[in-house]
């Protein structure tokens, strides 16, 4: 029984120590990486129904289904953030998202405004989204 505890412990450790240090999003191989701007933004009501929540991790995109999960990269800085997509935009020539305060803040994109960034659609998977051939427009 000792025995037992002993390695449950353990395994709590090394789970916690995971959870603690391996807290960035990464891009999974062999799925498309779309090269675009980003903004951010600060509204009331999206596009979901949701009250808009800056503190929530959240975006904005034009084509790709409300729900689904973008892992996206500031390439200034390359930090990366997990969003979930819940309202449409940004309706600004040559933007392709518009991310939540919050987002902004975790990529580092405050002052900018406007940053170069990598998008990879992580759910949905591509092959179930016909609408992610237009993902970067």
């Amino acid at each position: 029984m000792r025995l037992l505890s002993l390695i449950l412990l353990l395994l709590l450790v090394a789970f916690g120590f995971l959870l603690y240090y391996v807290t960035e999003p990464f891009f999974f191989p062999g799925l498309p990486v779309f090269h675009c701007k980003a903004s951010w933004y600060v509204d009331s009501l999206t596009a979901s129904g949701e009250h808009y929540d800056f503190l929530a991790l959240s975006a904005a995109h034009k084509t790709l289904p409300l729900g689904s999960y973008v892992v996206v990269k500031n390439l200034r800085n390359h930090k990366t953030v997990l969003v979930r997509i819940n309202d449409r935009g940004p309706y600004v020539a040559g933007r392709c998202l518009d991310l939540s305060k919050r987002a902004a803040w975790r990529l580092g994109m405050l002052k900018e405004g406007v940053v170069d960034v990598h998008m990879q659609v992580i759910w949905p998977p591509p092959f179930l989204n016909k609408k992610l051939k237009n993902a970067d427009q």
